[in-house]
């Protein structure tokens, strides 16, 4: 970390500036100070909301995802009501009243590592807030997701990996080294609480050994020699700040605290090729398997194919 860079930092720039500076030739991740200043959720969206209005939300919580080899730890996870979720990140030291699906409690004190509950498909749960956070598009943004068919981006939140993410996390939890699906670009736009942010250009994908490091803060050099090349970036997100994440990117986020953070996933000009190539192929392959939302995605595909204004 003695070589990292600062992730720099804006304030009130506009999309112009944001193409160039930021998508154009492989782009700069940002921290953006306003871009939830118009949101209602930077106020609204609390531990206390969501407890009192959602608290009976099911969610599953996990040992950090995928970092369980390295770090030599049992894997758990949880089911538990978001109220019990919540009153447990606040206050990590409580046992949390959760039903064991992998693991037991023993198991999660004697490694002392927190259970993360990384996907919470909130829109997809609660299509009411959407308001709350704009539409998800930021002041700056040209979002082409949006443009897609209502029916088809329904589908690909609901079914496939989410487009709108709430994480609820309690200090300590990690998320582990990796870049988004499809090559999407996405955000992080932080609620409540801290993290920090550990980046690589995907010029690093050597380096970083193509994802099989996953903990670039504890790194075996003699097993991936190369990661003594790799460039890290890093920003510190506070309450408000809301960090923009290039396609390829690679990022692994540490909570410093009890934090909530919305996350977007979309796609513009410059990564429309790659992404487009990829969603259709999933629901090529999801509209093949009648058993799992074949139909749904059969008719997602023909949403997009009029939208586009092809025949095959």
């Amino acid at each position: 970390m003695q070589r990292a860079r600062p992730i720099v930092r804006k304030r009130g720039f506009d999309a112009a500036e944001f193409v160039r500076d930021h998508l154009d030739d492989g782009g700069m991740p940002v921290v953006v100070g306003d871009a939830l200043d118009a949101w209602p959720a930077r106020t609204r969206w609390t531990f206390e909301f969501f407890r009192e209005h959602y608290g009976d939300d099911e969610i599953i919580a996990n040992r950090p995802m995928f970092l369980e080899p390295d770090l030599g730890l049992a894997p758990v996870q949880a089911r538990m009501r978001l109220a019990d979720y919540i009153d447990y990140i606040e206050d990590a030291r409580r046992a949390p009243r959760a039903r064991y699906t992998v693991g037991d409690l023993d198991a999660l004190r004697r490694d002392r590592v927190p259970l993360y509950a990384p996907i919470y498909r909130v829109l997809n749960l609660h299509p009411e807030l959407a308001a709350d956070v704009a539409g998800s598009t930021l002041y700056f943004m040209d979002d082409l997701f949006t443009r897609l068919p209502g029916a088809l981006r329904g589908f690909l939140d609901r079914c496939g990996s989410p487009i709108h993410y709430l994480f609820f996390a309690p200090r300590d939890s990690v998320s582990f080294l990796h870049t988004d699906y499809w090559s999407s670009h996405a955000y992080l736009a932080q609620l409540a609480g801290r993290k920090l942010c550990v980046l690589f250009a995907p010029d690093d994908d050597e380096n970083v050994y193509h994802g099989a490091v996953r903990n670039p803060l504890a790194v075996d050099l003699a097993r991936f020699p190369r990661f003594a090349a790799a460039q890290p970036y890093v920003a510190l997100l506070e309450a408000g700040d809301t960090a923009i994440v290039p396609s390829g990117w690679w990022h692994f986020v540490v909570g410093l605290s009890p934090s909530l953070t919305y996350s977007y996933n979309f796609f513009t000009t410059h990564n429309m090729a790659d992404y487009l190539a990829r969603m259709i192929a999933f629901l090529l392959d999801a509209a093949g398997a009648p058993a799992q939302h074949g139909d749904e995605a059969a008719a997602a595909l023909a949403a997009l194919r009029e939208a586009l204004g092809k025949d095959d």
